[in-house]
């Protein structure tokens, strides 16, 4: 028989390394959700996947995460846009020297938008 402080170790164990999936899981959902129009789900699943990724300190995927939960609230026009959230993405894409990430900030005038 399991004793009770294992049971505990072992769930908290599973849900660690399930929580990584969960975050990639619910950013995909997010894109399936916009993609049908469905804004409001969309925004609650990249909120959701947003404080995974956060939580699990995994800072590459959370700064992806804001930088297109960014880009779909400029694109319908959302109010829910964090700078400081957007703002430390861009942060950490500089540090990492992601270049890819950061001309697709550049390249959407930061929000979303596409230069004039």
């Amino acid at each position: 028989m399991i004793s009770p402080k294992r049971l505990v170790f072992l769930f908290c164990a599973l849900a660690l390394m399930l929580a990584p999936v969960m975050a990639q899981a619910a950013r995909l959902e997010a894109h399936i959700a916009a993609r049908r129009k469905d804004h409001d789900k969309a925004d609650d699943l990249w909120a959701f996947a947003q404080r995974l990724a956060g939580d699990c300190e995994m800072a590459f995927e959370s700064a992806v995460i804001t930088l297109e939960r960014a880009e779909h609230a400029a694109a319908t026009g959302s109010d829910v846009l964090d700078g400081a959230a957007l703002a430390n993405a861009i942060a950490t894409f500089e540090r990492l020297g992601a270049v890819p990430w950061l001309a697709r900030y550049s390249a959407r005038d930061g929000v979303g938008r596409r230069k004039a």
